[in-house]
């Protein structure tokens, strides 16, 4: 990001070349620590085996930046000349100052830089403690001759985390502006108690005689959670694996499928990031551009033609944001106030290793999942999105992240940050962070094969020519539908750059002796940024299908000591023009060939 210092709302100098000078630098120290005993013992002639262990870790992250302090920039960039032509800071000047000259790059003294300059720093804790018993083992009786396994266990988990800004950040002296620019700490704790088991029950095995069944086995687990935060949940799953007796190809054959209700307690990092500010471009879904689009465009529509009238702004037809060119002033936190998110899914497929190839292994799964609750990190424009294509529009708590000003707000300043605003314009002080989000649904198939041999299984004249390891993996996604809060339609993604239709992943590997390599292959079909746009909304939108490929090769030197050196994007594949022009950074590689030397030693 980069930040402008705006004089007679005419002229503009960047100050980035004045912050860069001092580089942010973060410090990370992580460290963790696992202590544990295990045991076992006869219960009824059965063997059982009992563990338990303490695990703690702890991350400790200080960074370190360097602002502008407006004030002073202001004192600094109102230079004159004194009685004896010296450049001079006008009067009254601060105790201090330093006149600066920002036209140009670097075109400042040191001394002036130092003058502006804001050194800050944070400190960033998060610790957990998780101590776990176990014990498990078969009962001394069944139904079939194989006896009945269980496994029952504890588990005490406490996670804290802090921020700590210092009194720099905590006064906001920062060129971002006066009303709310200025970080907060914040501390906070949770802890969870948990109580599991689990239970495999064998109907049928191999020696019961039924026709056509080799074995039968049920399957089932559960835990009750009491978060001191998000309250007490039960999760359950129950499932089965089914083996036909067959001969042949078709021994090795399994079906199997699983139905689940499961949780998960939000991260100590969403319940309890400190506040700082942000500067965003904000898309408003009201702007004469964009009233008329979205998932439900009639429902947008009415719901900005009501809000917009609430304030005296323009018709939607009419009006005209100025938050997607200046951008406006907010912050972003964690949420005290989540819960758990809540699953039910379920999944069937089959697994197939023949007996005739052991080292072969397939398996092919068919996923289902209904998600309420999701937490998401949403931006000022996603909760505006979400407010008005909301058929809730009134009780939507999107709608209570952020405010528009009136003509009284702009006549008096509030909620403008001294900027040229007009009546209707999104007013600095907004809020984004995580939320739970209403829905999600995802059905999609997952597909594995793995074959490992040695090449003398090919030939005798190979018998010391080493082994091979080839494996192809294939993601599927049928559909991926979100609704970020009740009473918006849904969110279609399935087939959007970062969820294309197809993903597959071709591995394949050579040992011989000490030395290994590994090359890996990478394709996603073609993609799109907006399944619903059309090329007058968003001419760059289609993403062509795209190839990556990596390596690594290895060698053993000796029991103890191992050297590899990975090659990522071996032909130093550059991104898909779309891509580039869309900055997706995270889904594509925009690095091109890079290299990784590692070193391991074990004593």
């Amino acid at each position: 990001m980069s930040t402008a210092l705006v004089i007679c709302g005419a002229l503009g100098a960047e100050v980035k070349d004045i912050v860069d000078r001092r580089p942010q630098r973060s410090d990370l120290n992580v460290y963790r620590m696992v202590a544990g005993f295990s045991g076992s013992f006869m219960l009824s002639e059965q063997p059982w085996k009992w563990d338990v262990s303490y695990n703690y870790g702890r991350s400790r992250n200080e960074s370190t930046l360097t602002f502008v302090d407006p004030t002073r920039l202001l004192a600094a960039a109102n230079a004159v000349r004194d009685a004896s032509g010296n450049i001079v800071c006008a009067s009254p000047a601060p105790a201090g100052c330093v006149p600066i000259n920002l036209f140009g790059v670097n075109s400042f003294s040191a001394a002036a830089a130092d003058y502006v300059s804001n050194p800050a720093s944070s400190i960033s804790l998060n610790t957990q403690r998780v101590a776990t018993a176990n014990v498990g083992g078969r009962l001394p009786f069944g139904i079939v001759s194989e006896k009945i396994a269980v496994n029952i266990g504890a588990e005490h988990r406490i996670e804290a985390a802090s921020f700590e800004p210092d009194a720099n950040l905590l006064a906001g002296n920062t060129l971002l502006g006066p009303e709310t620019n200025a970080y907060e700490g914040v501390r906070g704790s949770f802890n969870t108690k948990e109580l599991y088991g689990e239970l495999e029950v064998p109907l049928v095995v191999n020696d019961t005689g039924i026709p056509g069944v080799k074995t039968v086995t049920l399957e089932s687990a559960a835990r009750y959670v009491n978060n001191s935060i998000a309250g007490s949940a039960t999760t359950w799953s129950a499932g089965g694996r089914f083996a036909p007796r067959l001969s042949g190809i078709g021994d090795g054959l399994m079906f199997r499928g699983v139905y689940t209700r499961s949780i998960r307690a939000p991260a100590v990092t969403e319940l309890f990031l400190g506040s700082s500010p942000v500067l965003d471009s904000i898309t408003d879904p009201c702007d004469a551009s964009n009233y008329n689009r979205g998932n439900n465009p009639a429902v947008r529509t009415a719901n900005c033609a009501a809000a917009l009238a609430a304030v005296g702004a323009p018709g939607p037809g009419s009006y005209t944001e100025t938050t997607n060119v200046r951008s406006s002033l907010g912050s972003v936190s964690g949420n005290p106030q989540l819960r758990n998110e809540v699953a039910n899914s379920w999944s069937a497929g089959f697994v197939y290793q023949p007996a005739a190839a052991p080292n072969f292994h397939l398996a092919v799964d068919w996923t289902d999942i209904r998600l309420t609750g999701g937490i998401s990190s949403l931006s000022i424009s996603d909760m505006m999105a979400s407010c008005y294509d909301s058929t809730d529009f009134a009780h939507n708590p999107a709608c209570n992240t952020f405010r528009r000003l009136t003509a009284a707000d702009i006549a008096s300043g509030n909620g403008t940050n001294g900027l040229a605003r007009v009546v209707g314009d999104v007013a600095d002080g907004f809020h984004e962070g995580f939320v739970n989000t209403s829905k999600l649904e995802f059905s999609g198939l997952i597909t594995a094969a793995q074959y490992n041999f040695a090449l003398s299984t090919l030939s005798r004249k190979l018998e010391h020519a080493g082994a091979m390891r080839l494996g192809l993996k294939m993601f599927y996604t049928s559909h991926f539908n979100e609704v970020d809060f009740i009473g918006e339609t849904p969110s279609f993604h399935a087939g959007t750059v970062g969820l294309p239709r197809y993903k597959v992943q071709g591995n394949i590997g050579y040992t011989y002796g000490p030395f290994d390599t590994d090359w890996q292959v990478l394709y996603k079909t073609r993609s799109k940024y907006d399944l619903a746009a059309t090329y007058e909304d968003t001419p760059v939108n289609d993403v062509p299908s795209y190839t990556l490929v990596n390596a690594s090769f290895g060698l053993r030197l000796g029991d103890s000591v191992a050297v590899q050196l990975a090659v990522n994007n071996v032909f130093d594949k550059a991104p898909p023009f779309p891509v580039v022009m869309h900055l997706s950074t995270t889904v594509f590689d925009f690095i091109g060939r890079s290299y990784l030397l590692r070193a391991t030693a074990s004593f």
